[in-house]
């Protein structure tokens, strides 16, 4: 009796020859990992899309709430106490309010301690004081864009 001898290969082959070749699986495969690949960009580009659209709101509300403040200050300056003065104050009040969904909590502290300073300073000596304190806010919120 005669045994006939067959290699591993040809082993491996017979077990597993309802796998088809593999050519046969290859297009399979590469569907699914061009679909996750796809999905995962997909995910990835949505998530820095938003962080994008936050950051360009954060840079509005900065802008916003620097330009109120000194158009506060100028019709402090200018006027004493009419109508004008009263609507910006409102305004800056609530940017300040604002400031406090974009920016950090010690950007937030600075702003509305500028605005109190600046609403409550009277004589020229305090308001010289206050673009220190202005300088120092746009420096943290230069800061805060550029992270």
């Amino acid at each position: 009796m005669a045994s006939e001898t067959i290699t591993a290969c040809e082993n491996i082959c017979r077990d597993f020859s309802w796998l088809g070749s593999i050519s046969d699986w290859m297009p399979l495969f590469t569907s699914i990992v061009i679909a996750f690949g796809g999905f995962s960009l997909y995910r990835f580009q949505k998530q820095v899309d938003r962080s994008e659209r936050l950051h360009e709101e954060k840079r509005k509300v900065y802008v916003d709430f620097l330009a109120v403040h000194l158009e506060y200050v100028v019709e402090r300056q200018i006027t004493e106490g009419d109508h004008t003065e009263r609507k910006v104050f409102t305004e800056l009040i609530s940017l300040a309010t604002l400031l406090g969904m974009y920016a950090p909590d010690e950007i937030t502290a600075m702003a509305h301690k500028l605005v109190r300073e600046t609403t409550s300073a009277t004589d020229a000596q305090d308001q010289e004081s206050k673009p220190n304190l202005r300088s120092a806010l746009i420096k943290e919120m230069k800061a805060d864009l550029l992270k």
